[in-house]
């Protein structure tokens, strides 16, 4: 079941990171935003929006996924060993 979700993930964010890389977006750059994303989302359930958060946190969630595809793909030395050192558990 995990492989299938992986496959399938992997399906959907591919053409993402190959945007981003047409782009010159780099995958610090989509890894700052997914971490100042996730910074808003705190900051709507502070105010009392917890499905906005909830949203809005998956939003930036989905940003790291993103960025190791990018890093992967684009093979920036940082990069890589940034995500590498998060861990895919």
């Amino acid at each position: 079941m995990r492989d299938f979700i992986q496959v399938y993930l992997q399906q959907a964010i591919t053409p993402l990171a190959r945007l981003l890389t047409r782009l010159q977006i780099s995958p610090n750059q989509v890894t700052i935003s997914g971490f100042l994303i996730t910074l808003v989302s705190a900051g709507l359930l502070i105010l009392g929006f917890p499905v906005s958060a909830g949203i809005v946190f998956l939003v930036g969630s989905a940003l790291n996924l993103v960025d190791g595809t990018l890093a992967s793909g684009s093979f920036t030395s940082t990069a890589v060993f940034v995500h590498a050192s998060e861990g895919d558990e």
